[in-house]
């Protein structure tokens, strides 16, 4: 997780970023198993590339292991594997006022998704985007490089959704993260997506959670 969580305006953070839906309202994180990661050690640069996390250097990440029996009670929390279907339907759920039912089953197909992250990937490599979360400059280089006014409206779409749920250009849709460690295959870990419907800080948590220092990667 990045470190910037672990504190709101001087008090105790949350275990990811705020995120309102029809159910609720808590913090939103992706996560996965402990025997997931275990091979990546903690090295901060590993183990989001093994989850299909571009790595930041700038920014500093603790590991956060979540006893989610106890966690989800504390924080009324529902997890879903997510799977193209499983988001979408959480969207369409959740999120009916950003996303409409035909929006989001054109979104969220295997084919849109590939186009996708084509276009956003050539977005950051165009200059465009200064980086990975320029909305700003992605929407530029979609509005100059998308034809089809139709298109450009769901791409735009596309780009909300990643903002809100954090289904990034490297999401799959099959419930695991695309490896972006080299010569290492195509899947890096079982993934889940979680939404807390209560907005529960760290503190609140207890033993339900426990938070490491932060990590350093290895051979610095």
């Amino acid at each position: 997780m990045d470190a910037s969580y672990l504190e709101y305006k001087g008090k105790p953070g949350n275990l990811g970023q705020p995120f309102e839906g029809v159910s609720g309202y808590g913090a939103k994180y992706w996560s996965t198993t402990f025997d997931q990661i275990e091979d990546a050690d903690t090295d901060p640069k590993i183990i989001s590339e093994k989850l299909g996390l571009d790595y930041d250097p700038s920014k500093e990440f603790v590991m956060v292991i979540v006893d989610t029996d106890k966690a989800k009670v504390i924080a009324d929390t529902h997890s879903i594997i997510p799977t193209h279907e499983r988001l979408g339907n959480f969207a369409k759920e959740e999120l009916p006022d950003s996303f409409s039912h035909e929006e989001i089953n054109i979104l969220m197909t295997p084919e849109f998704q590939a186009n996708y992250s084509k276009q956003y990937q050539a977005a950051l490599d165009s200059g465009e985007m200064k980086n990975e979360w320029d909305n700003a400059g992605a929407v530029k280089y979609f509005k100059n490089n998308t034809t089809d006014p139709t298109q450009y409206k769901l791409m735009k779409k596309r780009l909300d959704m990643q903002k809100k749920l954090g289904n990034n250009q490297h999401f799959l849709g099959n419930g695991l993260t695309k490896t972006l460690l080299p010569n290492n295959g195509e899947f890096g870990a079982v993934e889940t997506f979680n939404f807390e419907r209560k907005l529960i800080n760290l503190e609140e948590f207890g033993d339900a959670i426990q938070i490491s220092d932060i990590l350093k990667p290895i051979g610095s």
